[in-house]
């Protein structure tokens, strides 16, 4: 199901191909169907809350593999599916949005890893947490 935000500008076009060839694991159909219908782009109501980006499979190598024990991890698995992962998303306060081969995991800033199997679940847990209650916007970009 996807979410009703009131698009603001152009829906981008994401090369759905490309992100595929970029993991050795199918790419989750729930984040495939986001892509195509919205785009990369804000979801925002007062503030730019999550921030939907061009994937990016360097990002927590590059970052944070020295750091990867600072998270207290559910098991060995998750912890090296973070490993295995690209960067989808992040947030104006500083957390991350991973997808791996069965799950998106959130890293936030200061907490344990938050695990769920649908995108569209991320996208509750984040209207949920910043209290979005009136029309959500969603303002679509080309990815940065």
């Amino acid at each position: 199901m996807l979410l009703n935000f009131d698009v603001i500008g152009e829906r981008t076009i994401v090369d759905i191909d490309t992100i595929q060839k970029m993991v050795n694991f199918k790419v989750p159909e729930s984040y495939v169907r986001f892509l195509k219908y919205y785009g990369y782009g804000v979801i925002s109501e007062k503030v730019e809350y999550l921030n939907i980006v061009t994937p990016d499979k360097q990002f927590f190598e590059n970052n944070f593999m020295e750091d990867i024990d600072e998270w207290e991890w559910k098991n060995d698995t998750q912890k090296s599916s973070i490993q295995n992962s690209f960067l989808v998303a992040h947030t104006f306060d500083g957390e991350h949005v991973y997808c791996t081969v069965s799950s998106f995991i959130i890293l936030p800033r200061f907490n344990d890893p938050i695990e769920f199997y649908d995108f569209e679940e991320v996208l509750q847990h984040y209207i949920h947490k910043y209290q979005m209650n009136t029309i959500i916007k969603y303002k679509p970009h080309k990815g940065y």
